[in-house]
Parts: structure tokens; C-alpha cells; sequence
């Protein structure tokens, strides 16, 4: 099997270091409009750099399994 190193794929190794860096940032929601409108910026400026149906796809994952976790964390807390 081929695989390939960052230096072939610079862009898609960016974008990852990049979402990666994301995720950090938001992984604990909060109850706060502030929080949700830098996340959906953060994300539409990542988007706007790479513009790639993956970047698109990971992006809306990983905003999703943040509402999931927010919405679970309501649901515990009651």
C-alpha cells in the first residue's frame, strides 16, 4: 500500500493541523451566545481557506458532535 507524507499533501496537512487546532478550542461547549458565534466563525474561516467538500464534511462533524455533547451535558445537568 502507497501512502503518502505532508510534504505531498501540504494543503490537507494544514487543514488538519487547522481543525485539529478547532476542536481544541470548542471541545467543551458553553451556554453562551459568544461562544456559538466564534465557533461558526472560526469554522467559516477555516472553510473560506481550503474550500474542499472534506474540509465542508469535517467541519460539520465536528460542529455537530459539539452540539451533541452540549445537548447531553443540558439533558444531565436537567
Amino acid at each position: 500500500m502507497a501512502s503518502v507524507t505532508s510534504k505531498d499533501i501540504p494543503e490537507i496537512f494544514n487543514m488538519f493541523g487547522d481543525v485539529f487546532t478547532l476542536l481544541k478550542k470548542y471541545y467543551m461547549p458553553e451556554s453562551n451566545d459568544e461562544f456559538w458565534e466564534q465557533l461558526k466563525a472560526e469554522v467559516d474561516v477555516i472553510y473560506s481557506k481550503y474550500k474542499t467538500q472534506l474540509c465542508k464534511d469535517i467541519l460539520l462533524a465536528i460542529a455537530n458532535d459539539i452540539d451533541r455533547r452540549y445537548k447531553e451535558r443540558i439533558k444531565q445537568d436537567g
